[in-house]
């Protein structure tokens, strides 16, 4: 009897959270995976900016591709959840970007005044930055190959975009300390100004719509090309890459 490997899933986290939502769909076809023995070559995870991305419509040909974004997830569930949904699945390459619904709770901070958005700032910043760190740690203790992401600007609140570019400066920093890939998007969506998410790339001033994500893969495809082709022949023919 064939014997398949053991299923690693972080439960459930309880509290409504996001991730919950898609758990179980996670589990199946992790399973799946799993059982098949096959080869990932791709994993992309993330929140609703990597959930809606039509992966297949713009990499073709680098191989298995799975999409592990959640609309609504945060960096604190994307890191507990990192071991079942990439670890496990050994992916070639990690794709990730996380970090802008841990923001959200600004707004009602900036109504009570500047002295409690600089706190509530603060304390998203130190948790991204134990979050963001924690991630980086477990890549490198698991020889993962991981891509970091910037988070993409928006089009209101000035002290949001303020702070994305803060959140980017410390992903970029961080990813030069664990010698790990950062992908700037956050220049290439802004306008003049470098902070407000230029109108044609987005349908709502927060999420990519169809030129948003042309432009990401414009982006991206050239760090998978230069990936891909440092990889042995074997391996590449291993990933069935065209």
């Amino acid at each position: 009897m064939e014997t398949f490997p053991k299923l690693i899933t972080p439960g459930f986290f309880g509290n409504h959270a996001a991730a919950d939502v898609r758990r179980m769909e996670f589990d199946n076809k992790n399973s799946q995976i799993l059982a098949a023995h096959t080869p990932v070559s791709l994993c992309f995870i993330g929140d609703s900016v990597m959930q809606n991305w039509e992966l297949d419509l713009y990499f073709q040909g680098y191989g298995l591709m799975v999409n592990r974004g959640i609309e609504g997830d945060i960096a604190e569930h994307l890191l507990k959840r990192f071991e079942a949904d990439v670890l496990q699945l050994h992916p070639r390459l990690c794709i990730v970007m996380i970090g802008l619904n841990d923001t959200w709770s600004l707004n009602a901070a900036a109504e009570n005044g500047k002295e409690a958005l600089k706190q509530e700032e603060e304390r998203i910043f130190h948790l991204l930055s134990q979050s963001y760190r924690v991630l980086l740690c477990k890549a490198k203790a698991n020889a993962q190959p991981i891509l970091m992401e910037s988070l993409l600007p928006v089009r209101s609140r000035t002290y949001r975009q303020m702070f994305l570019c803060r959140i980017n400066r410390l992903l970029q920093t961080l990813c030069a300390e664990f010698q790990i890939p950062y992908l700037d998007y956050h220049t290439a969506f802004s306008e003049a100004d470098g902070l407000t998410l230029r109108r044609e790339l987005s349908w709502d001033g927060v999420h990519p719509y169809g030129a948003g994500y042309q432009k990401m893969a414009e982006l991206l495809r050239p760090y998978l090309d230069r990936f891909f082709a440092e990889m042995p022949k074997e391996e590449n023919e291993r990933l069935h890459l065209k």
